[in-house]
């Protein structure tokens, strides 16, 4: 395939702003979720490939140049962190560049789930930003931002963003 690949591991926040642009750009875009959201309808025109499923499982799908998971990984058990970034790392070429995005909070302004709040409807793990830099780290390559909320005048972690992710090989850890 002559087309740049794009590969949306999650469908998280921003799903229609970056799968749109790549598609604008004429990339051949390809969206992997395990369930299918409400807004992927409005935005289908702009992927070339829905993929209802884990991203842990093997597709027969090309490898992607530029890729994006945002929002996803608080929504995963700390037991399956490891697998799942390998699940992304086999679906990328080694020279691909991607984006993370990770919300720390609790999905409705505070960190309560950190103490023991469950939230409605998904799942929140409660691994703190110093632990996600790790995780990531053992894997890739990427600039890091933290975002911040202040709560009770206290300036705490809302979010991380890794930017310009590359998997970490051989080649680039010389």
């Amino acid at each position: 395939m002559k087309q740049k690949i794009f590969i949306d591991f999650g469908i998280g926040n921003n799903f229609n702003k970056s799968i749109k642009a790549k598609s604008l750009q004429d990339y051949y875009t390809i969206a992997i979720d395990k369930r299918r959201y409400n807004e992927y309808n409005e935005y289908k025109t702009f992927v070339d490939q829905y993929i209802i499923g884990d991203w842990r499982e093997e597709y027969d799908i090309p490898l992607a140049d530029e890729w994006i998971c945002t929002s996803c990984f608080e929504h995963i058990s700390p037991n399956e962190v490891e697998s799942s970034i390998q699940g992304i790392i086999k679906k990328v070429k080694p020279r691909s560049q991607g984006k993370f995005f990770v919300d720390l909070t609790d999905h409705k302004g505070g960190f309560k789930h950190y103490d023991g709040w469950k939230h409605p409807w998904s799942y929140l793990n409660t691994i703190k930003h110093d632990e996600w830099y790790k995780i990531f780290r053992k894997y890739f390559l990427f600039d890091f931002e933290k975002y911040y909320l202040i709560k009770n005048n206290e300036l705490l972690p809302s979010g991380i963003q890794l930017l310009n992710v590359k998997v970490k090989n051989e080649n680039n850890l010389r």
